[in-house]
């Protein structure tokens, strides 16, 4: 009825996570910064996950069948950047209702989960919109 722990293997499985969270909008499957966040979620410690569904869905626990239940599915998406800003100097944003991930292109994998990491950690107690 709660939902699924988050130490499911479905979350190592990259496979998996590709067939569940679709590219869209700027992103493709080949997409370097899709596959960064395919990555990105894989290497999560179990006890991270909780914190990086709050951030993403408003929900510690996956639906009851995993990324494959989500509704709408999970779509990672570009965010652009402001005219004279850099992509580094942008966090990721969410659109929680939609189960988007709006990225922008990153510079590299280091800085990408950085980001990431900040933006789910600091959006824990916080809806905003983006």
């Amino acid at each position: 009825v709660c939902g699924i722990r988050c130490n499911d293997p479905e979350w190592l499985n990259k496979e998996e996570l590709m067939k569940h969270i679709e590219p869209d909008h700027g992103y493709t499957r080949k997409s370097e910064q899709y596959l960064h966040f395919i990555r990105y979620i894989s290497e999560l410690e179990p006890a991270s996950r909780p914190g990086f569904l709050k951030f993403l869905t408003g929900s510690r626990r996956l639906p009851i069948g995993g990324f494959k239940s989500l509704s709408p599915h999970m779509t990672f998406v570009l965010k652009r950047e402001n005219p004279g800003q850099h992509p580094d100097q942008i966090l990721p944003s969410v659109m929680a209702c939609q189960t988007y991930v709006k990225s922008p292109r990153y510079s590299s994998y280091p800085i990408f989960k950085a980001r990431f990491d900040y933006a789910v950690l600091e959006g824990q107690q916080n809806f905003t919109l983006s």
